[in-house]
């Protein structure tokens, strides 16, 4: 019998567990996708925002401490920013040192921009991993959409957005283009 399944309990689901990341607990790229999914799904006109996270200066971290060191700072990092949305957002590690936060229903841009600030603030304190002070850093790239959006487009934009912030420096946040001005 598994560790967490008791004679009353059958534990979490297959479909639970194919869409969370082992690592961290987040929600993997299967599962973002299917929330990504589901949110042009059921568009009803309300705003929502991409947030496409890439942490820097991970890679010295494993070099120097080890990959145990490195995974235990994903999973720290994971926590933060969990800490950082409300319960309906989706927080998710798309795989390597890479996440991802939709944010659902905000009423502006200006939150999206707030919540990609905290983000960058969360990952510039120092973290304890394996006994050791680490500094890293996160770059981000935030795309929003307001109504009738297609997922492909709202991933698209966030990861050019993803890519100004890494091109204008470390540890810095860039809006992209907003829908109509990507078709332009």
């Amino acid at each position: 019998m598994c560790c967490w399944a008791t004679p009353t309990s059958r534990g979490p689901s297959l479909t639970h567990l194919s869409e969370r990341d082992a690592l961290t607990g987040l929600f993997n790229r299967a599962g973002f996708d299917r929330h990504l999914a589901d949110l042009a799904a059921t568009d009803d006109g309300r705003m929502a925002a991409l947030l496409y996270i890439d942490l820097d200066h991970f890679k010295p971290v494993n070099d120097r401490y080890g990959h145990p060191a490195g995974d235990e700072l994903l999973q720290r990092f994971g926590q933060a920013l969990a800490g950082l949305v409300r319960p309906h957002d989706v927080t998710a590690r798309l795989g390597g040192d890479e996440f991802a936060i939709l944010l659902r229903h905000i009423p502006d841009t200006s939150v999206a921009e707030r919540v990609a600030a905290s983000v960058v603030k969360a990952a510039a304190r120092p973290f304890t991993v394996g006994g050791h002070p680490v500094h890293i850093g996160a770059s981000v790239g935030v795309a929003v959409a307001a109504g009738g959006t297609v997922a492909a487009d709202l991933v698209a934009r966030a990861d050019a957005a993803l890519y100004e912030a890494k091109r204008r420096g470390r540890g810095t946040v860039a809006l992209g283009a907003a829908a109509a001005e990507a078709e332009a």
